[in-house]
């Protein structure tokens, strides 16, 4: 099974797939410059399987989340560099891409904000205990929202007012 890093663009392959048939699978990418975690699902399929979980491009990345919590006092910005972005809890094993602090209603693997060329940026769960807010409306499970500027997401306790330059 082919996978290709959605951060560097470095193709790594997935040998004994059938030991991962219907399982998620969680690895590091094999550039050394690189090493980000990468976690993908393995279908139940038998044939062979492609799958391309980004695909690199020269459009430059203009999202920012800027930390507006009342308990934040340093206002924290995170800029969206990469196509998908991973929000959540930090723990000592955490894969999340920006990592909130003492917030324990965060989840691990929160919500994911990912970059669609020409179009902007959606945000969803990814299945989280607490769900994510955009604007004060909760998103269902199934929800994927394209953010707006000045659009206030909240996940756990933690509020962030997201820009697009």
């Amino acid at each position: 099974m082919d996978i290709i890093c959605k951060k560097c663009g470095k193709k790594s392959t997935l040998r004994n797939i059938e030991k991962y048939r219907g399982r998620k699978v969680k690895f590091r990418c094999l550039n050394a410059e690189c090493k980000h975690v990468i976690e993908i699902q393995v279908e139940e399929e038998k044939e062979d399987l492609t799958t391309i979980v980004t695909i690199p491009f020269k459009q430059e990345l203009k999202g920012i989340l800027k930390n507006i919590s009342k308990s934040n006092t340093d206002s924290k910005v995170y800029n969206l560099f990469n196509v998908m972005t991973l929000i959540g809890r930090q723990t000592t094993n955490s894969v999340a891409d920006i990592q909130i602090e003492n917030d324990h209603f965060i989840s691990r693997s929160h919500c994911y904000i990912q970059f669609v060329n020409y179009k902007g940026y959606l945000i969803y769960d990814n299945e989280s205990k607490n769900g994510v807010k955009v604007n004060d409306t909760k998103l269902r499970k199934e929800d994927k929202v394209y953010l707006k500027n000045k659009d206030i997401i909240q996940i756990g306790n933690t509020s962030f007012e997201f820009n697009y330059k």
